[in-house]
């Protein structure tokens, strides 16, 4: 819409970048509202024509001192051009669903073909959260979404995206109407789709109740198993087990941490005893160093919390200064909890991947979040080098910083 303001002569006011090419903004004396869109076509041969046909449509005199320059390679617009053609009130929106289960990974397409994309209200549509049935005593949580426009009869492949983390309607369509209008900007007259890719899983943190006297396993041991299903579930395509980043973050709450410290006993004894308000202080270090994720390696490694504070107050360790063999300590079975640490520590630090274009030397026990591009995870040969075949491999999304969209897609 063209917004019309009251007082004064019409005068040039800002101009607005479109491609990159000034334009005037208009105003009259009375209170009106112009639609872009319009029933009619405007037909226009050149970019003058254009201001004299819009300047006529809003009623005032045309004037050659705002005309503008086509810059060079700008697709021609002929009298057959429609607004529409250019500027689209539906589009199609693909809404991408898959959600890893206890046992199995499910996938689910949803089509919307007369899809609204400028209005916010639309895209509580596309939400997929409430659709989902969530396991028992599970909690929902959301390993990576992103939204990208496709031009498929020209590129196949994503033009414009974006990722995110809150599940909301405002969010999505902040998001998904900006890449909808660059797309349309760089890549006019071109059709285009709207796809949508949601990926969840879910984690148990309550505690399980055993057969046997109404018992309950603790929130370690049940951390334990849930860490065990997220790696059995993320080999990567040499077969290494490992923990994303996203499936890692809810066993690092402030919440977990501490509830896990206030039932572990080895900080009540002789040596060392806190109280529930010591423990939750030292929570609070863990998060604050940060030593979350060593907490977590203590937690999966059977390690209980009194070696955590031994390593936090004796050595200063953290999730950068992690335990090293080398490292002296005076404390007899310090040797062996930081040999159990330094064999699993890899599954937690999986190589972070960015686009910075430099040359990375790998060690031979780091973990590479990479996976088989082929159904299934299966093997992908794209050709034969001089010394070897060459594979496909897709980036893990819920662990990568980069956009996930044609891995999310795949």
């Amino acid at each position: 819409m063209f917004d019309v303001f009251d007082g004064g002569e019409a005068m040039p006011s800002t101009p607005v970048a479109q491609n990159n090419v000034p334009g005037p903004m208009i105003r009259l004396q009375r209170k009106a509202t112009v639609p872009l869109v319009t029933p009619d076509p405007i037909v226009v041969a050149s970019n003058d024509a254009l201001h004299s046909n819009t300047s006529a449509l809003l009623g005032i005199p045309h004037s050659n001192t705002f005309s503008r320059t086509r810059p060079q390679g700008q697709v021609s617009i002929g009298p057959e051009v429609k607004w529409k053609s250019i500027l689209p009130t539906t589009i199609v929106a693909n809404l991408h669903l898959r959600f890893h289960g206890l046992t199995e990974t499910t996938t689910d397409l949803k089509t919307f073909p007369c899809f609204v994309w400028y209005l916010t209200d639309s895209y509580e549509a596309l939400l997929a959260e409430k659709t989902i049935a969530t396991p028992r005593n599970h909690e929902l949580y959301l390993r990576h979404a992103c939204c990208c426009v496709l031009d498929t009869p020209r590129f196949k492949q994503d033009v414009y995206y974006s990722t995110f983390y809150d599940e909301d309607a405002l969010t999505l369509s902040h998001y998904a109407i900006q890449n909808i209008c660059d797309f349309i900007g760089i890549y006019p007259f071109h059709p285009f789709t709207l796809e949508i890719y949601w990926d969840y899983s879910s984690v148990q943190l309550k505690p399980v109740a055993l057969a046997r006297d109404g018992m309950h396993t603790s929130l370690a041991d049940t951390m334990q198993s849930e860490i065990r299903r997220k790696m059995d579930s993320t080999r990567n395509f040499e077969g290494q087990r490992y923990i994303a980043r996203r499936d890692l973050n809810p066993f690092l709450d402030i919440d977990v941490v501490h509830k896990v410290m206030r039932e572990d006993s080895s900080l009540n004894t002789e040596h060392l005893r806190l109280s529930d308000e010591q423990r939750l202080e030292f929570a609070r270090e863990i998060q604050t160093l940060p030593a979350v994720i060593l907490f977590a390696i203590c937690v999966y490694a059977g390690l209980e919390m009194r070696v955590l504070w031994h390593f936090v107050k004796t050595h200063d360790f953290s999730d950068k200064i992690l335990p090293n063999t080398d490292d002296p300590c005076d404390w007899p079975p310090c040797a062996d909890k930081i040999r159990k640490i330094c064999e699993t520590k890899p599954a937690f630090f999986p190589r972070r991947i960015e686009e910075d274009r430099r040359f990375h030397k790998l060690e031979k026990e780091e973990v590479m979040p990479l996976y088989h591009a082929g159904p299934n995870n299966t093997k992908k040969k794209l050709g034969n080098g001089a010394f070897g075949s060459v594979y496909e491999v897709g980036i893990d999304p819920a662990h990568t910083y980069l956009s996930g969209v044609r891995q999310a897609l795949h």
